[in-house]
């Protein structure tokens, strides 16, 4: 689909987010192989433009809970929207991190 000249973006996004719930939660592909292909997908994808890429973020970025996959996507991107996202994300997960080891110390003190 994403070949064509008019290809139907939806899609294009829907088998995406299929392929990273199944490569996530069925086969439990490696965050490496799935940062791979998804960055050869978006290289395939590019000649669609931004509109696109943001919509594979969206359908992709929620099964992947791993920074090993978004600083993989940061070191390879070439899109301005990916890159935000993909920061985005990465960002997200250290805010996660910080409330968790400040709660954490919540409980040390009490």
């Amino acid at each position: 689909e994403a070949m064509c000249h008019d290809a139907d973006f939806n899609i294009i996004v829907a088998s995406l987010r299929n392929w990273a719930k199944s490569g996530i939660e069925k086969y439990a592909l490696s965050e490496s192989l799935m940062a791979r292909f998804y960055s050869y997908a978006m290289e395939a994808f590019a000649r669609h433009g931004q509109c696109l890429s943001a919509g594979i973020c969206e359908a992709v970025f929620p099964f992947v809970k791993s920074r090993e996959f978004y600083s993989a996507i940061l070191s390879r991107s070439r899109n301005s929207v990916e890159s935000t996202l993909a920061l985005r994300e990465l960002a997200r997960m250290q805010t996660l991190d910080a409330m968790k080891a400040a709660s954490e110390l919540v409980e040390v003190i009490r």
